[in-house]
């Protein structure tokens, strides 16, 4: 089950979420995580890795031209 979600959030282009899965899978089960806080923990996982993504995009010498 867990393999089949993994892929399909590397289908989804979901790194982020697919990065963190197994591990915060682990620590929702143990601390008793409802299904709510599990899934806003995955958005907000994809959103920082998404952020960060972007932001080394965007300091990347070829994206910075000089006219």
């Amino acid at each position: 089950m867990n393999e089949a979600i993994l892929e399909l959030l590397g289908k989804r282009r979901l790194k982020g979420m697919a990065e963190v899965f197994r591990k915060m899978l682990t620590r929702a089960q143990q601390e008793g995580w409802g299904h709510q806080q599990f899934i806003d923990q995955l958005f907000r996982e994809e959103f920082l890795h998404r952020r960060e993504r972007i932001v080394q995009y965007r300091l990347n010498p070829t994206f910075l031209t000089i006219s």
